[in-house]
């Protein structure tokens, strides 16, 4: 039986998928198996295995597929101020879960790292202010920012983050995060 547990789709950007449920005993499973567990060359974008679709603080993971431009490849380059501009300047996220229903994300912004930076895991946000202050502090960091970002960052109530390769080559350690922010609006 699938684990699916989301669905994801960014207006304009070609991004419109079901997404899985990441387990501890094998938290990569999803880069190479289909929803169903048949194995599968580009595998379904995928939650981390210690979060959940509907935590404070959500991180997708989808591969870059250079060559068919498809599942997160959009997003690959998004760290660089024109290409966020171009791809998500006034785009929405929607996340959708049985448990809280479609909700609308903006984007916040976004950074290259390296695939073992542990600051962008934070899964263990005790309130509201301890989230924000983990999304201020990627945005201090980050290379592409929303026009309202500083607005966006200081009301979230959730924060939504999608993962995906920096490179068009394949093997290399940096990862692209774009973040984007739930607010009451």
């Amino acid at each position: 039986m699938p684990s699916l547990c989301a669905w994801l789709a960014i207006d304009g950007a070609g991004i419109d998928f079901p997404v899985c449920q990441a387990d501890a005993s094998d938290p990569e499973y999803y880069l190479d198996h289909d929803p169903w567990g048949a194995p599968s060359r580009v595998g379904v974008p995928f939650v981390d295995a210690d979060t959940n679709a509907n935590a404070p603080h959500v991180m997708v993971y989808g591969h870059h597929l250079a060559l068919t431009g498809g599942m997160f490849t959009p997003l690959f380059d998004c760290y660089r101020q024109e290409r966020f501009d171009q791809v998500l300047g006034e785009a929405r996220c929607r996340w959708t879960t049985t448990e809280k229903g479609k909700q609308s994300f903006l984007p916040l912004c976004a950074l290259s790292v390296d695939k073992a930076d542990g600051e962008a895991r934070f899964f263990a946000a005790t309130s509201g202010i301890d989230l924000r202050r983990w999304a201020a502090g990627m945005l201090k960091r980050s290379t592409a920012r929303s026009k309202d970002a500083e607005e966006l960052c200081a009301q979230g109530e959730r924060f939504l983050t999608l993962v995906t390769c920096s490179s068009v080559f394949a093997g290399r350690r940096e990862r692209t995060l774009v973040i984007f922010a739930l607010c009451k609006k």
